[in-house]
């Protein structure tokens, strides 16, 4: 069941101007992109739906990897409530580790909760806030490349995850085990790259990657490749 038009005409109302920010793509690049702040976003959120909006985690870079690569990535499932109607979509966000001079970490819970509001933005995007904002991002031409180097069938390691819940979950989802993979490269986590694309799909195709048989957590770069795959074959039947 869809949201009601006058719910949708909320969601996609633009920003006022004063709310929009401007940050560079990279520290010594001259193209900068638009953004507002999550708090933002939260507060349409509820604006439009009443408070009636939960969030959960499906997936954080552990943090020995977070601490190895410096940066970190969050999975974040947004659901929406209108009267009898549930929208559920899935977003990515990703934040690099906070440090001093010396390389000394300054807060570390204060970087996984970027990445997890980061995340929380994209999964509202999909329901059309601020959408105006994100042209031009998720070009599939930049990943088809990163996809089609990994075998599918290929084993994969499963991060470990945050254990999560959720007031409109059937049911409590434990973290998945881990698996052993026999091409320790083929376990490696997804490229940004790459999940960007996968939500950016399923958003698409109104699915979730549970529709695909993915475990909550499995975010390695065989795994979304498999599900890109998939999604983009569905893509090219429904054109046929």
């Amino acid at each position: 069941m869809a949201l009601p038009i006058e719910v949708i005409n909320k969601l996609n109302e633009k920003f006022d101007p004063s709310l929009i920010k401007k940050r560079k793509l990279f520290a010594d690049s001259n193209k900068e992109f638009s953004y507002v702040p999550a708090h933002t976003v939260v507060e349409r959120l509820n604006n439009v739906f009443g408070h009636n909006i939960d969030s959960r985690i499906l997936y954080f870079t552990p943090e020995s990897v977070a601490i190895e690569t410096g940066s970190i990535i969050a999975v974040v499932e947004l659901t929406v409530r209108s009267g009898e109607t549930a929208i559920v979509k899935q977003g990515f966000g990703s934040a690099k580790l906070t440090k001093t001079k010396s390389g000394v970490i300054v807060d570390l819970g204060n970087d996984y909760k970027a990445a997890s509001s980061d995340a929380i933005k994209k999964a509202a995007s999909q329901l059309g806030i601020g959408l105006h904002l994100y042209e031009g991002e998720g070009d599939v031409a930049e990943v088809v490349e990163e996809v089609a180097s990994v075998p599918v069938s290929a084993g994969t390691t499963t991060p470990s995850p945050l254990p999560t819940t959720s007031k409109f979950s059937k049911k409590v989802t434990p973290a998945p085990k881990a698996t052993n993979t026999n091409a320790p490269t083929n376990g490696a986590p997804a490229s940004e790259k790459s999940l960007n694309l996968m939500f950016k799909l399923l958003g698409e195709q109104s699915k979730t990657v549970a529709d695909f048989d993915m475990q909550e957590g499995e975010m390695t770069q065989a795994s979304v490749s498999k599900v890109i795959n998939q999604l983009l074959e569905n893509s090219t039947a429904k054109v046929r």
